[in-house]
């Protein structure tokens, strides 16, 4: 077999789905496992958590599976993410993206939409003129934001298991 496309895996996920081996059965139909290196594909898999990341930073032609949306706000998660995703393949699982604007600001980087977050910052965000610290006011140029996060958004169709149960519960105030 000629598995010099196929590159080492790396799954960045939270320190809970680490130590319950949560991945170990999602590799089960690849025929992979994480900790060793792979007998069938000649490359290795590394489970480990968002805790961690910057162990990973220096990594170079490799695939990466981020698992979960931890990478909010500009701290050391989000510039080993970046660093990482400039070197490497890679994807990020999530159900819930992000609430705000500024949570897909590190995403939009690495997806190299912006070059930074001084330019996105320059481009979509309005300051309160008075506060005493910096506030957003409102963001604008919506429709560009809205066209980029359709591109790298996946709906993911599922059928949901539980069914609604609403009741009324009238108190007096």
């Amino acid at each position: 077999m000629d598995d010099t496309r196929i590159q080492d895996l790396y799954i960045i996920t939270t320190a809970r789905k680490r130590d319950t081996l949560e991945w170990n059965g999602e590799l089960i139909p690849f025929l992979m496992t994480a900790g060793t290196e792979s007998k069938l594909y000649n490359r290795k898999v590394i489970i480990d958590s968002w805790n961690n990341i910057g162990k990973y930073s220096d990594v170079t032609d490799a695939f990466f599976i981020f698992d979960e949306q931890r990478v909010v706000g500009s701290g050391a998660w989000v510039k080993s993410f970046l660093k990482i995703t400039m070197r490497n393949n890679w994807i990020l699982l999530s159900a819930t993206p992000g609430d705000a604007w500024s949570d897909y600001i590190p995403v939009f980087i690495a997806n190299e939409f912006y070059k930074n977050r001084t330019e996105f910052i320059r481009e979509h965000i309005i300051y309160k003129r008075f506060g005493k610290f910096p506030q957003v006011d409102r963001h604008v140029n919506t429709k560009r934001l809205i066209r980029l996060r359709d591109r790298i958004l996946v709906d993911m169709d599922f059928d949901r298991q539980t069914v609604s149960n609403h009741e009324d519960v009238h108190v007096r105030v």
